[in-house]
This record gives C-alpha cells, sequence and structure tokens, in this order.
C-alpha cells in the first residue's frame, strides 16, 4: 500500500509531470528530426530534376545548333545549282595580240582606227526609253508627267542625224545598278547571283573597258554615284573625281548638284596653267546623274518631281553639248528603266527599256536604210541594242583593245559612214568583235569542259570568214553578206550564253533538296519522340517517396558516383550523338571520294559526304531508340489540317501561276482555316462557344481587311489594282492614306486592352506598356505626315531639310523605345498581377474578430494569364518598330495581323490546341501573307531601298540593310514573335 504521507504524493505527482514532459519533448525532437528529413530529400530530387534538365537543355540545343547547320548545307547545295554564276576567265585582251579574223589598217589605234582622242559618258540613272521620245496622250492612256520633259536627245537625233543617234537600250536582268554597271564595261551578261548585293560592290577583276583605258594611259575622271569607286578602286583621277553616296533615295539634288557643278569646269580649258582644272586633266570623263532613279523611288514617274529632274537633265545636257570639241564623243544613257512605280528589278519591260544617244560634232554618224533615219518610236523596235554593245563600239571609237570577255557587237549607227554605206568598216569592226567573242567562247568552254558550240555557229562563222576572204579579192557584195553573217553569228553565240548561264545544276539542286528533305524527317521524329523519357514528377509519387522515408525505408535515387542521372541516353541524345560520328565518317569520306575524283572539289565533297552521313546516322539513332516509337503521321483532324495546309502552297509553287498568284492562295487559306475555326467552335459548351465564335468571325473579318492592301506583279495585270500606293505610277501614299496611322493609335492599344481586361491582366506594368506603345504610334504616323509633307512641299519656307532632320530624329527615339527601353523595361517588370489580402468573414460578412489559428484570405488577380499578358507587353514593344518601318497602308495591315495573331491564341486556348501543330501552322501562313500586304512581291522591283533611311540621313552599315530587311520581313517577323504567345497564352502551369 502507497505510503500516505502528502509530501510522497506531491513528489509522485511532480514526477509524473516530468515524465510526461519528458515524453513530450521526446516527441518534439522526433517530429523535428523527422522534418529535418524532408527537406533533404526533396533537395536532392530537386538536384536531380535540375541536373536532368541541363543535360536534355544542352543536348537540345546541339541537337538544333546541328539542324540549323545541316539545313544551311541543303540551302548552299540547292543554291549552288540555281543561283549559277559565271566563271570569270583572268585572260586580258592586249594590242599585240588582235583575235583571229580580218583587220584592217589599224593607224592611229589598236585592232582598229580611233575616231576620237576623249570620251564623255553620262549616265542618267533609270532614264527609261519613253522619257527621251515625244509621247502623244490620248483620253484613254494621257501621258505622264515623266513624258516631253526632255526633248533634247530626241530633237538632235532628228535635226542634226551625222551627229547624233537615239535608240532603245535594252538591259539584261537584273537592273541593279551594280550589277548593270559591270555589263557596261565588261560586256558580260549577269547572272543570278549577281543580284545578291546592291548595297556594297566588289571591285571588278576581269578585263572591262576602264582596264583597257588605264593600260593604254588614258586619265579617268568619275563625279557621282559612288558605285563606280566601289568597282574599280584607283582608276580615277583623285584631283579631278567626285564619288556622293548612291543610295539615299530621299535625296534628289546632292549628286547631281555635285555632278553639275564639277562637270562643266571640267569640259573647258584651264583658266590658268597652274590654276583649275579643266579638259586638260583627263582623257574620258564619266558622270553619273541619279535624280531621275531617285525621284522614281521616291514617287514614281507621273510625279511633278520628275518632270523637274529630266528638265534639268535636259539643261545640263545643252550645256555640254555647247562645251563639247570635235575630238570628244559624248554618249548618254540609263542603266535600266523603271516600272509604273518608279521601282526596277528587271520583270518588266520597262524596267529594261532604257535610252542610249550618241553625239559628235564632227557628225560622223549615219544609218544603213532611209526608213531609219529617225528614231523608234517604241524601245521595242528591232533597232533596239544590248547594252553590252556599248563595250566594242566604245573600245573601237577610242582605239582600244575589246575586253576579253565581251559578248557585244559593234552599233552599226556608229561605224557606218555619213552615207550609211560604209560596209567595209562594218565589216571589219563586226569581224573584229566576232573573232574576240569566238576566242572568248572558246576558252569559256575549256575552262568549264563544256563541248564546243553548235553546228549552227560554226556554219554561220565558216560563211563569214568566206564571205570576209572574198571580199579581199575585190568581190562586190560580200563586204555586206560577211557583216550580215558576222551579226548573225554574234547573236547566235550570245543566245547560246544566255542559254547556258540560265541553266541550273540539276544535281546540285537535288542533293540540296534531299538535304533539306531527311533532315524535316529527323525534326518530324524529333518532334514526335523527344522527350518521351523524362522523368515522371507528380504528387501523388512524391508523397509515396516521404511516406516510404518516413518508415525507415530507403529510396534510392538513379544517380551515377557523381550525383548525375544514370538513366540511358534518351531519344535526342542518341540522334545527336549519331549526327555528330556521322559527320566525321562522311568527312573522311568525302576527301577520299575527292582524291580519287577526275575533277576534285575538296570543300564540296567533304560537305556533302559530312552532311549525308550525318543525316544517315541521325535516323538510324532515331529510327533504332529503345524508347516507344511514335510515328510522325496525323492521328487527329487538326494535325492532318496542319500537314495540309504548308502542303498546298508548297504543291503550287510548281505551277507559274500559283506563284504569281501566291498573296491570293494564302487569302484563301486563311480565310478557311477562320471557317474550320467558327464550326469547330459550334461544339463547344457555353460560354466557350461565344468566345470561340466571336474570336473565329474576327480571325477571318482581319484577314479579309488586311487583304484589301495589295501591290500587284506585272505578271498580275490586268486582274488586280494596286491599293498600297496612291495610284499604280506612284511610290508614295495617297493622301487618305495618312490617317491610318492615326487610327492604328486609337485602336491597337485599345485592342491589346480588351485582351487584357478579361483575365485581369490589365494591372502592373500593363497600362504603362499600352501607353507608350500609343505614344510611339503617334510618334509614327507624325514621322509619315511630316514625309508626306516634305514630298509634297506642303511648308515651302522651312529650311531645306528641317523635315527630314524632324523624322529622322522620331525615327531614332521610336527604334530606342521599340529595340532598348521596351526589352528592358520588360526584363526588370513584375508579372500583370495583383495580389489582395483579406481577413476572415464573420457571418454578417464583416471581418470576423481574429482567432488562434484563422489565416488571411490572399488572392492574385490575373494568374491564369501571367505568362502570356507578360509576354505581350514584349510583343507591344518590338512592335512599334516594325510598323515605323512600314509605309501607312503597311503598317496599318500589320497592326491588323498583330490583332490577329492575339484572336488566334484566343482560339487555341478555347479550342484545346495548345499541343496541336494548327497554331505554328497558321502563324507561318500569316507571316507569309503579311509579307504581301506590306507592299512587297517575290520580285526585285518591290523592295523598298527607301526604309533604309527612315532612321538615318545616309547609308551606315549594318544599319541600312537592317532597316531594309525588318521593312522587307516584318511579316514574318511579327508571326515569329506571336509563337510564344500562343504557348503562353492562358498557360496557368
Amino acid at each position: 500500500m502507497p505510503p500516505t504521507d502528502p509530501d510522497y504524493a506531491r513528489i509522485q505527482a511532480l514526477y509524473a509531470k516530468a515524465r510526461t514532459l519528458k515524453a513530450q519533448e521526446a516527441a518534439a525532437a522526433a517530429i523535428k528530426k523527422e522534418a529535418s528529413r524532408l527537406p533533404t530529400a526533396a533537395e536532392k530530387r530537386d538536384a536531380i530534376c535540375s541536373a536532368d534538365f541541363r543535360r536534355q537543355w544542352n543536348w537540345t540545343t546541339l541537337f538544333f545548333a546541328w539542324l540549323f547547320l545541316v539545313n544551311a548545307a541543303g540551302i548552299y547545295f540547292f543554291t549552288k545549282g540555281f543561283l549559277l554564276t559565271r566563271l570569270v576567265l583572268e585572260e586580258h585582251s592586249t594590242c599585240a595580240a588582235p583575235p583571229r579574223g580580218y583587220i584592217r589598217d589599224p593607224a592611229g589605234g589598236c585592232w582598229h582606227p580611233r575616231s576620237f582622242e576623249k570620251a564623255v559618258v553620262v549616265i542618267v540613272d533609270a532614264l527609261r526609253y519613253d522619257f527621251a521620245v515625244p509621247v502623244n496622250g490620248t483620253e484613254e492612256q494621257p501621258a505622264l508627267a515623266c513624258h516631253n520633259a526632255l526633248p533634247f536627245l530626241y530633237e538632235t537625233a532628228v535635226k542634226e542625224p551625222h551627229n547624233a543617234f537615239l535608240l532603245p537600250f535594252i538591259a539584261d536582268p537584273p537592273t541593279t545598278t551594280l550589277q548593270r554597271l559591270k555589263g557596261l564595261t565588261t560586256g558580260t551578261l549577269p547572272t543570278f547571283i549577281d543580284a545578291g548585293s546592291n548595297f556594297a560592290g566588289t571591285a571588278i577583276e576581269e578585263d572591262n573597258l576602264l582596264a583597257q583605258l588605264k593600260v593604254a594611259g588614258k586619265r579617268i575622271a568619275h563625279l557621282g554615284d559612288d558605285t563606280w569607286t566601289a568597282l574599280f578602286p584607283g582608276y580615277f583621277e583623285e584631283n579631278v573625281s567626285r564619288a556622293y553616296d548612291s543610295f539615299n533615295v530621299w535625296d534628289l539634288h546632292t549628286v547631281d548638284n555635285g555632278v553639275i557643278e564639277h562637270a562643266l569646269p571640267l569640259l573647258k580649258s584651264k583658266p590658268k596653267a597652274t590654276e583649275g582644272v579643266g579638259k586638260e586633266d583627263w582623257d574620258v570623263l564619266i558622270a553619273h546623274f541619279l535624280g531621275v532613279d531617285h525621284a522614281g523611288h521616291r514617287y514614281g514617274p507621273d510625279h511633278p518631281a520628275m518632270t523637274a529632274k529630266l528638265a534639268q537633265m535636259d539643261v545640263v545636257l545643252r550645256d555640254i553639248v555647247a562645251a563639247l570639241d570635235d575630238d570628244t564623243l559624248l554618249v548618254v544613257m540609263g542603266d535600266h528603266g523603271m516600272d509604273a512605280k518608279g521601282d526596277h528589278g528587271g520583270e518588266s519591260d520597262d524596267e529594261v527599256q532604257a535610252a542610249l544617244w550618241m553625239y559628235s560634232r564632227r557628225g560622223i554618224f549615219g544609218r544603213t536604210a532611209p526608213e531609219t533615219l529617225l528614231p523608234p518610236v517604241s524601245a521595242k523596235d528591232p533597232r533596239a541594242v544590248n547594252q553590252i554593245d556599248l563595250v566594242p563600239t566604245l573600245a573601237l571609237l577610242l582605239g582600244l583593245p575589246i575586253p576579253f570577255n565581251n559578248l557585244g557587237r559593234p552599233i552599226e549607227e556608229a561605224f557606218a559612214g555619213r552615207k550609211g554605206n560604209d560596209w567595209a568598216n562594218l565589216a571589219s569592226v563586226a569581224a573584229m568583235t566576232a573573232a574576240g567573242v569566238e576566242r572568248y567562247q572558246d576558252a569559256y568552254f575549256k575552262a568549264r569542259g563544256i563541248e564546243e558550240g553548235n553546228a549552227g555557229t560554226r556554219a554561220l562563222w565558216g560563211g563569214a570568214q568566206e564571205a570576209l576572204e572574198r571580199s579581199l579579192g575585190g568581190e562586190k557584195g560580200t563586204y555586206k553578206r560577211a557583216y550580215e553573217l558576222l551579226t548573225a553569228y554574234q547573236q547566235e553565240t550570245l543566245d547560246i550564253c544566255r542559254g547556258l548561264w540560265a541553266r541550273f545544276d540539276v544535281t546540285s539542286m537535288v542533293q540540296g533538296l534531299a538535304i533539306m528533305a531527311a533532315s524535316l524527317v529527323v525534326l518530324l521524329l524529333f518532334a514526335r519522340n523527344a522527350g518521351t523519357d523524362s522523368p515522371v514528377m507528380s504528387p501523388e509519387l512524391e508523397q509515396a517517396e516521404l511516406q516510404l522515408e518516413k518508415n525507415g525505408v530507403d529510396v534510392p535515387a538513379n544517380t551515377d558516383a557523381d550525383g548525375m542521372d544514370s538513366e540511358p541516353d534518351d531519344f535526342t541524345t542518341s540522334v545527336v550523338k549519331g549526327a555528330f560520328i556521322g559527320i566525321l565518317a562522311g568527312a573522311s569520306l568525302g576527301v577520299t571520294a575527292s582524291s580519287l575524283s577526275p575533277e576534285p572539289s575538296t570543300i564540296n565533297d567533304t560537305l556533302l559526304g559530312a552532311t549525308a552521313c550525318s543525316l544517315l546516322a541521325a535516323l538510324i539513332a532515331a529510327l533504332g531508340s529503345p524508347l516507344p516509337y511514335r510515328a510522325p503521321f496525323p492521328t487527329t483532324p487538326w494535325s492532318f489540317l496542319a500537314l495540309l495546309l504548308p502542303a498546298l502552297p508548297a504543291i503550287g509553287f510548281g505551277a507559274n501561276s500559283f506563284t504569281i498568284w501566291e498573296d491570293q492562295i494564302l487569302l484563301f487559306l486563311l480565310t478557311t482555316l477562320g471557317l474550320i475555326f467558327l464550326f469547330a467552335s459550334f461544339s463547344l459548351p457555353s460560354p466557350e462557344r461565344t468566345l470561340g465564335i466571336t474570336q473565329a468571325v474576327l480571325f477571318t473579318l482581319l484577314t479579309w481587311l488586311a487583304s484589301l492592301s495589295k501591290l500587284c506583279r506585272e505578271e498580275q495585270m490586268p486582274f488586280c489594282r494596286s491599293t498600297y500606293y496612291a495610284s499604280a505610277t506612284s511610290s508614295t501614299s495617297a493622301p487618305w492614306q495618312l490617317a491610318l496611322p492615326y487610327l492604328t493609335t486609337l485602336l491597337l492599344p485599345s485592342v491589346l486592352k480588351s485582351y487584357l481586361l478579361p483575365s485581369r491582366n490589365y494591372r502592373g506594368p500593363a497600362p504603362l506598356f499600352l501607353n507608350t506603345l500609343r505614344a510611339g504610334l503617334l510618334a509614327c504616323a507624325i514621322f509619315w505626315t511630316l514625309d508626306a509633307a516634305d514630298d509634297g512641299a506642303w511648308f515651302p519656307f522651312l529650311p531645306t531639310g528641317l523635315l527630314k532632320t524632324a523624322r529622322v530624329a522620331i525615327a531614332q527615339v521610336v527604334l530606342g523605345i521599340g529595340f532598348v527601353a521596351g526589352p528592358v523595361a520588360y526584363a526588370y517588370s513584375s508579372p500583370c498581377v495583383s495580389i489582395t489580402r483579406a481577413a476572415p468573414q464573420g457571418p454578417s460578412g464583416t471581418a470576423a474578430p481574429a482567432a488562434a489559428g484563422s489565416r488571411m484570405t490572399v488572392t492574385v488577380l490575373g494568374y491564369a494569364n501571367a505568362q502570356g499578358s507578360s509576354y505581350l507587353l514584349l510583343l507591344s514593344s518590338l512592335l512599334l518598330p516594325l510598323l515605323l518601318l512600314q509605309k501607312p497602308m503597311g503598317a496599318f495591315a500589320l497592326a491588323l495581323g498583330a490583332w490577329q495573331i492575339l484572336a488566334l491564341a484566343e482560339l487555341v486556348d478555347v479550342l484545346r490546341l495548345r499541343e496541336s501543330p494548327i497554331a505554328p501552322v497558321a502563324l507561318a501562313l500569316m507571316g507569309s501573307f503579311y509579307y504581301f500586304k506590306t507592299g512587297h512581291q517575290a520580285t526585285l522591283a518591290s523592295l523598298q531601298w527607301e526604309s533604309a533611311f527612315v532612321p538615318l540621313h545616309a547609308v551606315v552599315y549594318p544599319w541600312s540593310p537592317l532597316m531594309v530587311g525588318l521593312n522587307s520581313f516584318g511579316g514574318p517577323i511579327l508571326a515569329g514573335l506571336g509563337v510564344p504567345l500562343v504557348v503562353l497564352w492562358k498557360r496557368e502551369e
């Protein structure tokens, strides 16, 4: 029996209490120990997942880098076969080694008697032939502003036919100035790849007219277009030459005024023996005017500025003729023409039909038939001459060897004599030129390994040689017959060379296409199979692992000794490893094959072998992956549609009509897609059905509204009407189009806000970004208003250049906001969400008194679209410069494109298409569609070169080409920027 002592009871109670406290402390320690274990396990799992993510990221980056290089190789092989280059021969003609053929006594010259000691060559850039002849307008087709403003050339050719002649001067496309100057000095034809650069020229190393002048000791002076100095560095007399920037198409006067200022003093004798400059300082003067070309680019040919420019040229040419002496030849020509909008690339007749006018005070020119006494009325007249014909003509008139690579023939009027019957001279110059052409053709065919000539050209050459031999024997009429045969021979040879340089290397093209097709297969396999072995992370699995750890069960991490994931290689890793092994093996095979080939090409063979073996190894690795294989074929209606939509235009490129009408085909496809979205939305539950139908209708309407912006290409006439410019003969915007930027300023920020409000994301930085967008759009509108004011001379009392300076300042600020300030602000901005905290509510709705364990209610507004709304702010910033660089009609169309991307994002969300490829396919179609809607076509003439000077006063590398690129590809760039938006829009996870 326990003692009854009170002290004992008290001690017993204290002991029991102590034991209870000790038990509680032990339990707390156990809980603390267990709690300390949990973060360690979580950290371990986080480390494993982080390492796995980094590994997959690195391998995926390598995969796409490899895929980029493979596609670059495919494009290289395709373009090598499609964009053919002409083999440049290093041979140069010399006086001591004339080509075989009949040669008259070259007294006072080289290969042919010299007719002139000096020459003045005036290039009026873009001088189309109809600018130089009278045009009588009718009610149906009235004369344009460019007509009848330059009468001097035609009047002189009519009144003084022995002193001057005027002929159509046909250029070989492409008609960019740089390529035309190459043809005008070398006598050769351009090839496709020659059009690749018009911003910077490469020095001409093949034999050319200026090189022959230098060899002959002639002094060459140059004034005007600086393209000449890029092509012929070191050729010109520095003390009398002046080069001017040639690409500022907004500047109509600087180059021309500079040429005029320096040309006329050079045509006169020096005032004193020790002062000034004069005609004693040069033998050949080249003056290249650019105002007509720039007026065409800026305004189009039917504009008062064009009339003023041609009138200025008329006055200048009269002054030059008045200053000439008897021993100086004057040549006035256009290097190309221009289309109805003032652009030029070579697609239409107007772009290749220039004018050629030659003048001599001595009157040595003639016509071989009375009916050819007057200049041709049209550029389509059979008397039209090729531009390359100027090279042998000038060379022979100046007593120089004809450049080795020349394919032109002498211009008949220059050698026919005053009476037009000097057939001996015509036969002489034709024989000399034809012999040079035959020599060049033999050398070229031998260098290329091509079978020489054909029976037709050999027969013509043999007949001409026979006629020449008979003429030497005194037989009458044989000179004329020899001239006709030699002319026919040169024309036949020229046609052969044109066909040769327009012939595709089909083998190389097939190699390129096969490489790109194989890379597409690998990409499809990657898209279907990559990531299938990613570690499964779910809350249920994590809780199960934690419970096992609580129960003392060791859960081993799947790691190696270094703590890294030791899973077998995944799909991406296998493909990349196989690809790089294939590169090494293929490169070795390529080098070996090249060494055994009779015509080795080590670089091409090595590249082809490495690319082909790399693709083969990647395909084997992909198909042999141990992971569950999923075939890259459509399995749902949406995926089938995603395959069909891009396949249709791709197949259509095989037909010329589909290529010409690509813009309309894209309109049809996007409209069809919008209607499919509409029909699919009817199956949605309400209220999603309403949202889907609204956005589908909006998507379709925006497509049609944007289609109202049109720029027609030559082949679409008369079934297309351009709306991008004020008229079909203008390169400026219509007055009503100036209102479009202001309409965009009002609507676009409000449209973006309307997409942010439903998801409660118009908060945080969103108001600041959209208000900045509105301010930037207003600046863009002011920019184009000032541009129109400058074009139309609305404020003649303002100093010259003030409006241009203001425009450049505005443009630079807008570009700074869009490309610098906006992205920087985005990087440091908070999400477009807001967080509210509220105390617990009592039964009556009032705040309940704080109680033990009660929690504050936290609400995050805008969380459902936090990622998409934030990216939309970045997109709005990058959109601003793209809109600035478009003309008003194009900027409005591009703004509609941004709206359409938002509609697409809503449709992708409401139709549950986030995992479907239909969204990127739709964006790809939109990118191509808006390329056409921003005033572009798949032609060189549609390039808007003036965009290079939106934020600049002159050409500045690399910014000027970059501005042209952003202008040309604003639509595709916007579509590319829209891809993340579609992915992130209303994505909660």
